[in-house]
This record gives structure tokens, sequence and C-alpha cells, in this order.
């Protein structure tokens, strides 16, 4: 009976499983993530990645990828270590799904490498004094008022500088002080602001005067993209005399400071729209023994 069961089980997979050239998976990998709402950052990793690895040295199928194949490639990119790691996530998330597709039948040829280690580094932050610095030289002109609501959200509630970007009009509700952010994935969030946030953004509400929905605007009245957002931010720095400030330190000091007044993980992964505790987790260990 045992040897009837192994059969029946051999038939199934034979059945199911479906040969499927690398090029090929690849393609269909990318657009099943288009499918799933991935950015086009999210989009653009994956294909470096799948293509760096589609030009090494490979078997024509799925299938027939071994772990010696991922290992061999994974050891070329020992000089890059971000790289290395990089290539080992994308890698696993391809095979993943190429196993739910039938077109390997596992197990993962990439689990049974350790991932790559990445040397740890402090979760830069802004601290208090460098941000009421940024705040003083926001004067009271379209592009200041911009500027200080600008920082003033991004210090508030650590979101993206893309979420920032995708604002919407109606994500607004400066009666409550709550916004509706908007982030990977199309999923939203409710984050909140403080009571200076809103007098600064409704401020600048005042003087934006365009009947576009998209919140923040360049100086000629236009939707700004996330490009633009990001030089405003380093220009004001600049001005400010204060070096290496970029958008993303926002979001890490939002969570550290948010830590450090007695906010638990669980509750920073949520405001924060991330889906798993991994990335909360090194803000956590951003906290120094004084904090502890």
């Amino acid at each position: 009976s045992q040897m009837s069961e192994k059969m029946q089980l051999l038939n199934q997979l034979t059945n199911t499983f479906q040969p499927k050239e690398l090029g090929q998976a690849k393609e269909e990998f990318l657009f099943n993530l288009k499918l799933e709402n991935r950015t086009n950052k999210t989009l653009r990793y994956y294909q470096q990645h799948l293509d760096y690895f589609l030009a090494w040295p490979l078997p024509q199928y799925v299938h027939e990828v071994t772990p010696s194949h991922i290992k061999s490639y994974l050891n070329s990119k020992q000089s890059a270590i971000y790289m290395m790691h990089g290539a080992y996530r994308a890698l696993r998330a391809f095979f993943n799904w190429a196993i739910k597709e039938n077109y390997t039948m596992g197990p993962n040829p990439v689990l049974s490498l350790k991932a790559p280690k990445l040397p740890h580094k402090v979760v830069p932050v802004i601290e208090p004094k460098e941000f009421t610095t940024l705040i003083k030289v926001c004067d009271d002109k379209f592009l200041g008022r911009r500027d200080k609501a600008i920082f003033l959200i991004l210090y508030d509630t650590g979101i993206r500088l893309q979420e920032l970007t995708d604002l919407k009009l109606p994500d607004i509700d400066l009666g409550n002080g709550l916004l509706k952010i908007t982030g990977k994935g199309n999923k939203q969030r409710i984050v909140r602001i403080g009571h200076t946030t809103i007098k600064a953004l409704w401020n600048y509400l005042k003087l934006r005067g365009s009947p576009d929905e998209q919140v923040f605007l360049t100086e000629e009245r236009r939707p700004i993209q996330a490009n633009g957002l990001s030089q405003a931010i380093k220009r004001r720095a600049r001005i400010a005399k204060i070096p290496n400030v970029f958008a993303h330190k926002f979001r890490h000091s939002f969570a550290v400071n948010f830590l450090r007044n007695g906010g638990d993980i669980f509750s920073l992964q949520i405001l924060l729209g991330h889906t798993d505790l991994a990335m909360v987790r090194k803000y956590a260990s951003a906290l120094n023994s004084d904090d502890a």
C-alpha cells in the first residue's frame, strides 16, 4: 500500500509539473508582480537582479537550477555585500513563486543556502536641534510654507517620500489631524499629525491656489514628483548647514523617537506600513544604552 501511495503521489506531481524556460518564467514573474500592484521601484529591483542572474551560466529550465548554481552566482557578488543580499532575496522570491506555479517541484534551491549577513549600521536620525534649525530656514513665502509643512509631516508621521508625493487633498482631515496614506501595494492606513503640523499645512494650503488634487506642488503650481521633493529637502538642509539630510532619515527619526517615547514595535509596524517586524526591529536596535 505504501508503494501505491508513492506511485499516486508521483503521478500527481507529474501531472501538475510544467517545465518552463528561465527567461519565460522571469517575464511571467514580473507580470505577476504588476498584477499585485507592486511599485515601479519594486519591479525594477526584481528585474535587475533576475536579469543579472540569467546572464550567468545556467541550465535552460527553472527546475534544472540547483543550489550549486545559486551558490556560484552569489559567490561572484561577495565583493558587493548589499548586491549579494539583494540577489538572495530576489531569487528566493522568484523560486517560491516558481514552485507555486509548478515550474519546479521544490524545494527552493535558495533556501539551502544561508542568507548573506549585512554589516550592522546605526540608523541615522535627525536630532531635535537639527530639526528646529530646518524649520527656521523656511520663510513665510510659498516654497517656505510648503517645505515647512513637508518637514513637519515627515517628522510627525514617518511616511515614505512617495506616500507624501501621492497625498491628495481629499486624504486630509485637518479638523481631526488625520492623513489617509496609500502605501506599497495600494494598502491604506491612517496617520495622525499634531497641532503644529496642522497649522503649517493650513498656512501652506492658503497659498497653494491650484485645482489639482495633489497636495504638494512646484513653484509653478504643478504637481511635484518624488525626486523634486527630495531635492527640496536637500536644498533646505544645505541652507541650514546640516549634512546628510534625506527624506528617509525623517522616517528613521520618527521610528526612533516613537520608541524613545514609550511606543511599542507592533504599533510602530502599523504606523509605518510595514508588513512584518524585520525593519521595525532595526529601529529598535538603533536605540543606545542611554535610551534603554
